[in-house]
């Protein structure tokens, strides 16, 4: 199973996301450094275990606030190692090339209302690139259409559970289920609410591809042999 850490962008920092309530993050504080500034963090997360993926979310972008667009791709020339997640609110095929360097996977976001013949047709151009199923109070955001065919997700599908960001409040394991009942994705990862090293230990043995992680790193609740343990095992 991967850990892959979070970074939310927003005015060129580092936010802390809680719930998916945009307009109320504020600098991240880390346990892990004393910066809010990208570069520090991605840095931070490397010295807490050797990543080699790190998703970037753009809320300037997905908000229609301007972009961090520099700021990803100075991180991507900072960290070659590095594979870069990076969810823009993309929704469109220009918004997909415009930002793009070499070996980044675009994260589409069901949020925008992507409609599902729009994503058969972004999937078909870019095959690697991954769909955020996001959900908030139990409830899917985005086109219905898109939920009910399944046939067109591509292999890498994360279950957004944007409520749950930023909580620690755990899985939802009805919605994690409801996915799969849908279609089980060659490559599943979850996002939000997980608080624990059982909750990790859970969804490897359920054959979870991966987790996206921010707020367990930061303060210090998942340690370097956690990581290291859950990771080798």
């Amino acid at each position: 199973m991967n850990i892959i850490p979070v970074i939310d962008i927003l005015d060129g920092q580092v936010v802390h996301a809680i719930r998916g309530q945009r307009e109320r993050y504020k600098a991240v504080k880390s346990d892990l450094c004393n910066s809010s500034e990208p570069v520090a963090i991605v840095q931070a997360f490397l010295e807490l275990h050797p990543f080699d993926k790190i998703y970037a979310a753009d809320l300037n972008a997905i908000t229609n606030r301007g972009n961090n667009t520099p700021i990803i791709n100075h991180l991507k020339n900072t960290f070659p190692g590095i594979r870069f997640w990076v969810d823009n609110g993309a929704s469109c095929q220009q918004d997909i090339e415009q930002p793009v360097l070499d070996d980044t996977i675009i994260v589409l976001g069901s949020e925008t209302n992507i409609s599902p013949k729009l994503l058969k047709s972004l999937y078909k151009k870019h095959p690697d690139l991954a769909l955020s199923l996001d959900f908030r109070d139990g409830l899917f955001l985005g086109d219905s259409a898109l939920w009910e065919t399944p046939e067109v997700w591509p292999d890498k599908i994360i279950l957004m559970n944007l409520d749950r960001v930023g909580s620690g409040s755990g899985i939802q394991k009805e919605l994690l289920d409801s996915v799969i009942r849908k279609k089980n994705p060659k490559e599943l990862y979850i996002a939000g609410g997980i608080q624990s090293m059982e909750d990790l230990t859970t969804l490897k043995h359920r054959g979870i591809d991966g987790v996206l992680m921010a707020t367990a790193l930061h303060s210090g609740k998942l340690k370097s042999e956690q990581i290291k343990d859950l990771l080798n095992t």
